[in-house]
């Protein structure tokens, strides 16, 4: 089975996170099946060199692409999928990536990463203006996409039941509930924990809530609790992440920014870590929490989006109340306090992921999803 990826993809062959981490860990996944000749169709600048031989790199087309729509990509991702004329197209996320594959007119896979249209919603006074206005138009656009997507689309991977919640009534597509996979590394996770550390890794924006996290963590402090939050990460809104910056400054080593960590730095910072915390306003499935519970650790996260449908709250971590400092706060003094605790909600967790998040075992779920589109396209 000739298998077409299209979508973000790592051009180095290292991802930290967010789609393009997804992506790497199912391709590798998929090659290990007997069955599939995989490629991999994503777009980089120019002067990019494709890192394997099976990808085929698309120029972006400029600064000026979302003014278009993405036109050029559309019509170069379609052009290059009848060129290589798999049988199947898998589409990551429901942007212009989708929209082109859709546009080759072969059976066709999306996945969903996101709900754009309520994430376009998010923005914050701590942003500059002009990132809340790109935000704003950025939104427009890829709402635009997301409802094409979920208009054309036959095959529909949801990776959890907020999705397919989210998006009902809204597609005729066939759905298929597969969670996103997780690098077979975090499961091999082993040494000690760092006494009261604690990680967030994932982007610097609004939609992570991280205000709320910083101020947990003064919470934490002004009840004399011995904490270190460690945050990796890229500022995908530098005026917010400046201020996170600023707010934490009075905070001294309390609050470490690590900015953007390769592979095995943040296997070592999740090794490390006592507990994996976020607070989110929206979220579908994060690959925090999934790395999380892949490497035995517990969480603290709020309840939104997906996090529910993650968190077995008192038994793999804890959910809280949204956008609550005081309430994430109790939740990490108590498990900080209670290293049993901890360690019997990471073993479960851990148990969890191995049946739901393992590579492989994706892999073979989204083989079948594969087979079916193929089936019912013909």
């Amino acid at each position: 089975m000739k298998v077409a990826m299209v979508g973000p993809y790592p051009l180095d062959g290292v991802a930290t996170g967010g789609i393009a981490a997804v992506a790497l860990a199912l391709s590798t996944a998929l090659r290990q099946l007997d069955d599939i000749d995989l490629h991999i169709v994503t777009t980089g600048p120019r002067g990019a060199s494709p890192s394997e031989p099976s990808m085929h790199l698309i120029v972006d087309s400029g600064r000026w692409r979302r003014l278009t729509m993405y036109r050029a990509e559309r019509v170069a991702i379609a052009r290059t999928l009848r060129d290589l004329a798999p049988d199947v197209v898998h589409a990551q996320g429901q942007n212009f990536f989708a929209i082109g594959a859709l546009d080759a007119g072969l059976p066709s896979v999306v996945t969903l990463h996101g709900m754009l249209a309520r994430e376009a919603a998010i923005t914050d006074r701590r942003s500059k203006w002009t990132e809340r206005l790109s935000k704003r138009v950025r939104g427009r656009f890829n709402a635009r996409f997301e409802a094409a997507t979920l208009r054309r689309a036959r095959d529909i991977i949801v990776i959890s039941p907020f999705v397919a919640h989210t998006i009902a009534g809204q597609t005729q597509a066939r759905l298929h509930a597969i969670a996103n996979p997780v690098d077979d590394a975090f499961f091999a996770l082993t040494g000690a924990q760092r006494d009261g550390r604690l990680l967030y890794a994932g982007t610097l924006e609004p939609r992570k809530g991280l205000h709320d996290l910083i101020e947990a963590v003064r919470h934490l402090r002004a009840r004399g609790v011995t904490v270190e939050l460690r945050i990796a990460g890229a500022d995908a809104d530098p005026g917010y992440a400046a201020s996170l910056r600023a707010t934490a400054t009075a905070m001294g080593a309390a609050v470490r920014f690590l900015g953007v960590i390769n592979q095995q730095q943040l296997l070592d910072e999740y090794a490390a870590a006592a507990l994996v915390v976020m607070s989110s306003v929206e979220e579908t499935s994060p690959m925090l929490l999934q790395q999380a519970m892949a490497a035995g650790k517990a969480s603290v996260a709020p309840a939104v989006g997906g996090i529910p449908d993650l968190i077995d709250d008192g038994v793999t971590g804890r959910v809280v109340t949204p956008r609550d400092p005081a309430a994430l706060a109790g939740a990490i003094e108590a498990l900080l306090g209670d290293k049993a605790a901890r360690q019997r909600m990471g073993e479960a967790a851990r148990a969890v992921a191995e049946s739901r998040f393992r590579a492989s075992a994706v892999a073979a779920a989204t083989r079948d999803v594969y087979r079916t589109a193929i089936d019912l396209h013909r």
